[in-house]
């Protein structure tokens, strides 16, 4: 379910955009950069179009957690989406029959919201380009760490994978504490396989190793706690620490 929030200012929305710009027309830019803002709470989007039609340059994510399920052939994969992420357009036309058949659906995982990138945004940024920039510069990072992930999801063993996967996602919506790293992140098992490309049981059993070994805790509200252990580094560097 989504809400309609009154339009807000761009730069008010999202600081770094407002950097791009050269110091003598942020203020006007400012002023025009005026877009619509939906609140999002938890649940299934489908194909992001409920989120608002006309988003020329994307959905820009203000905050919460969105996952894009990739579905081919009874497999599936997940990316997630935070706060700075840009959000692909929503679909205005029919797409060429696909080589490969899939199918892909959106989720919102922690409650948020987005900035519509509408017509009135793209004109900005062609005014403005440092904006593109910025955008662009954000999708290269993103590519780099969904490279990284892929490149952990074909280690061998599941445990590797469960718990060097958890850490990447740390370093993003991690909170440090005295016991270890908080994934404040309610992620079920299926999700969890979804990010490794392994089988849900598979990743069952690895997460309760990996809590008998004492290299991570589930809270009572579901989300996991990377512990501060020697023993997590000790499976042959595979496990990727926060910084």
């Amino acid at each position: 379910m989504t809400r309609v929030q009154d339009h807000a200012h761009l730069f008010d929305l999202d600081p770094d955009l407002a950097d791009a710009v050269p110091d003598e027309d942020r203020e006007r830019a400012g002023r025009l950069a005026v877009v619509p803002v939906r609140r999002v709470d938890a649940g299934p989007l489908g194909d992001l179009t409920v989120l608002g039609a006309g988003a020329e340059l994307g959905l820009l994510v203000l905050g919460g957690v969105f996952a894009r399920h990739v579905d081919v052939r009874g497999s599936a994969a997940i990316e997630l989406f935070g706060a700075g992420d840009l959000l692909p357009a929503p679909a205005t036309a029919p797409h060429a029959e696909p080589t490969v058949p899939h199918g892909v659906r959106w989720a919102a995982l922690i409650p948020g919201g987005v900035a519509v990138l509408d017509a009135r945004a793209a004109a900005v940024a062609g005014r403005w380009p440092g904006i593109v920039v910025e955008l662009l510069r954000r999708t290269r990072e993103r590519a780099d760490a969904e490279a990284l992930r892929f490149a952990v999801s074909r280690v061998t063993r599941v445990d590797d994978r469960v718990e060097s996967v958890l850490r990447l996602l740390a370093e993003r919506w991690g909170r440090v504490r005295g016991d270890g790293v908080h994934l404040d992140v309610r992620l079920t098992h299926e999700v969890i396989a979804r990010l490794v490309g392994a089988r849900r049981p598979s990743v069952t059993s690895a997460v309760q190793r990996l809590i008998g070994a004492g290299r991570l805790t589930r809270t009572d509200r579901g989300t996991y706690v990377l512990l501060q252990s020697s023993s997590a580094s000790a499976n042959g560097g595979s496990a990727v620490r926060v910084a």
